[in-house]
């Protein structure tokens, strides 16, 4: 029996297994395509901790704590609500 790997998330206060982990990132990735989001630091501010590199990461931080908040699952189940989600956030911090 294998033992799975847990990391703690600062941002969210819950243990996350590896596989968590990864879902997140690739669902970051898959809004950062859907949504045109280039590579740069510039969301990081306004997503993230202000501990991120880069917009991905920032994304990834994004991502971690509105499945938290909503209490979605990070599956690809997620990905429409997610869209819809960041895309609003985006557009209000443009007003």
């Amino acid at each position: 029996m294998g033992a799975k790997l847990h990391a703690v998330s600062t941002s969210t206060g819950f243990c996350q297994t590896a596989d968590h982990q990864r879902m997140v990132r690739k669902l970051a990735g898959a809004l950062t395509i859907a949504l045109n989001i280039r590579p740069g630091a510039s969301l990081v501010m306004f997503l993230g901790s202000g501990h991120e590199r880069n917009n991905l990461e920032a994304v990834c931080t994004w991502v971690n704590a509105t499945l938290a908040a909503e209490g979605l699952p990070a599956s690809r189940q997620a990905l429409n609500t997610l869209t819809q989600m960041l895309e609003q956030e985006l557009l209000s911090q443009l007003n």
